[in-house]
Parts: C-alpha cells; structure tokens; sequence
C-alpha cells in the first residue's frame, strides 16, 4: 500500500480545500495525484497547503492555489503570506493531534515541542 505524503481536509462551506503535509516530503511534489483525488469532488476551489512538515515554519509555510474541477491553473500558485487565524488554529489543531508525523519532518526538537504544546507561533 502506497503511503500518502499528505491529508485532504475539503471545507464544503468555504469551498475550500486543505492539503497538510504528512512527511518531510512535500506535497507540492504530488500535484499529479492530487488533481486526480480533488477531481473526483468535481468542484472548482481554493486549496492550501500548509508544508509545516517540509518547510518548516517559514514564510513559505503555506501556499495557494486554484483547482478548476480537474485540474490546477498552476498559474496561481503563491505564497499564502498573511494566513487567516482561523487557518493557523486548524492546522496546530490538526498536527497536534497527529503529533506522530512530527518524527518524520524536518522541524528541530524544540519546533516539535512547541506544536505538540499547541504554542506554535507563525513567524
């Protein structure tokens, strides 16, 4: 069984689409994959990433990018700068509770604490 390098979280009332990173390995590296697995909701919408475990918690955390129902328009993919507060609670929520993918990430120890704590601050 092929092993995901990333969770889907699809958000029907914002028409949004989640996309946490589950490994030191990128997502943005599977956009292939997720076309396929985003095209079968058949929807046009707004999908971030959020790379904590590939980037770190850097100013390049979090990306956006449009999906037409089947494919990306990979024309606009950019840096999510000013994430919502909203964004920011849901993802420490969300790699607190699945603190185990912390071990295979690029985040130092005290990163790894700091998110486990639920006392992460974006930079």
């Amino acid at each position: 069984m092929l092993i995901s390098n990333y969770k889907i979280y699809h958000q029907e009332r914002l028409n949004s689409v989640v996309v946490y990173s589950t490994s030191s390995y990128s997502p943005m590296n599977s956009l292939g994959a997720l076309e396929r697995e985003l095209g079968q909701l058949g929807a046009r919408c707004e999908v971030v990433f959020d790379l904590l475990l590939s980037n770190g918690n850097a100013k390049d955390r979090f990306y956006r990018i449009d999906f037409m129902g089947k494919r990306f328009d990979r024309k606009s993919l950019e840096i999510l700068e000013n994430p919502s507060r909203e964004l920011q609670k849901k993802a420490l929520d969300f790699y607190s509770t699945n603190h185990e993918l912390l071990d295979n990430s690029i985040l130092s120890k005290p990163l790894k604490f700091l998110v486990k704590k639920k006392a992460l601050r974006m930079r």
